[in-house]
């Protein structure tokens, strides 16, 4: 389906990195590319597994279930006309 906007590929891969920041851009930039109507990868091998040590086990990782569902938040709040469901 060929759309009008003007753009060097229709697909990308977003890179998410383990931090908090870098979650959080991932999620920013899931938003910015589904509003212009690319397709999106993501990459989250990098988020840690579930009950893994933060800081030298002052606190434990929830996994990467709670940041896939977040992500999966970040593509339906931007509606791309019914085009790709």
């Amino acid at each position: 389906v060929r759309t009008p906007t003007r753009q060097f590929s229709s697909c990308v891969l977003i890179e998410c990195g383990d931090s908090l920041d870098s979650i959080n851009a991932t999620a920013s930039s899931i938003v910015r590319y589904v509003s212009q109507r690319a397709g999106i990868g993501i990459n989250a091998g990098r988020i840690r597994a579930l009950g893994s040590e933060i800081r030298g086990g002052e606190a434990f990782h929830t996994g990467c279930i709670p940041f896939y569902k977040y992500f999966q938040t970040a593509v339906k709040c931007c509606s791309q006309g019914g085009v790709r469901g």
